[in-house]
């Protein structure tokens, strides 16, 4: 909706513009959305040229051949390298760390082996009643789990800032991606430059591009797996400086 406004209101003007989607276009319906409005403002639009930034080579393809101009070029590279970052002597309080909105497609109860676990979430205005009952069925399920969101007097959910994640990542031994359809996930990288080595499950939308074998894990759908490579991963005490650089 911003984009046809925008266009309506500068359809005389060369316009350009250049759109990342949230979400993978190797989803049906978010490429049918993609297409739908790119065809849409270039018909309408003429002067207004459309780029579309892909994270990943398999998007790109998919929009090369619905004829929308593309790139690769991953969102993950422009993390802010300053905010996210080692801080040394940090106390290891959680086996793994999961930075993850509250909804079922996240699959936190993959964490369900794990000695403990931080979870780092949020939802939206609109997403309020299911995140809410979603995170009632997680603290039965995962009660390995610390919910860090919650106040530690009031126990009300509260927005930490990018500091406070980073602190909080530090004060992990490994970050978890455990959905198996989404985006890039900025939490990937973020954990990487915070020097904590990563555990994703086999998935599509392009987070794997920052995934290095040296220094993380692609296992199975399966709560077992994500502990074992958790546990593999611990055990390697791999230096985090190495995980920040190679990232």
């Amino acid at each position: 909706q911003p984009a046809l406004a925008l266009s309506h209101a500068l359809r005389d003007k060369k316009v350009y513009y250049i759109l990342w989607s949230w979400w993978t276009l190797q989803d049906d319906a978010e490429l049918f959305n993609m297409v739908t409005a790119y065809h849409y403002l270039k018909k309408h639009y003429p002067l207004h040229d459309i780029h579309v930034m892909a994270n990943d080579h398999v998007d790109m393809i998919l929009l090369e051949k619905c004829k929308i101009n593309s790139t690769f070029c991953h969102q993950n590279a422009f993390l802010d390298q300053r905010i996210f970052n080692i801080i040394e002597g940090s106390a290891k309080e959680y086996d793994a760390i999961y930075n993850a909105r509250l909804s079922p497609f996240k699959r936190h109860a993959l964490a369900s082996q794990l000695d403990s676990v931080g979870l780092i979430y949020y939802s939206t205005a609109k997403e309020k009643e299911e995140a809410a009952a979603y995170k009632n069925t997680l603290k039965r399920d995962l009660p390995n789990a610390a919910f860090l969101n919650e106040h530690p007097e009031t126990g009300l959910d509260r927005f930490l800032s990018s500091q406070e994640i980073c602190r909080l990542y530090n004060m992990s031994k490994v970050g978890l991606c455990l959905s198996y359809m989404e985006g890039a996930m900025y939490a990937a990288a973020e954990y990487l430059l915070c020097g904590i080595p990563v555990v994703s499950t086999h998935n599509i939308g392009g987070r794997d591009y920052f995934l290095h074998k040296d220094f993380s894990r692609l296992v199975d759908s399966d709560p077992r797996a994500v502990a074992e490579a958790t546990y593999d991963l611990i055990s390697a005490k791999i230096p985090p400086k190495v995980i920040r650089q190679r990232t």
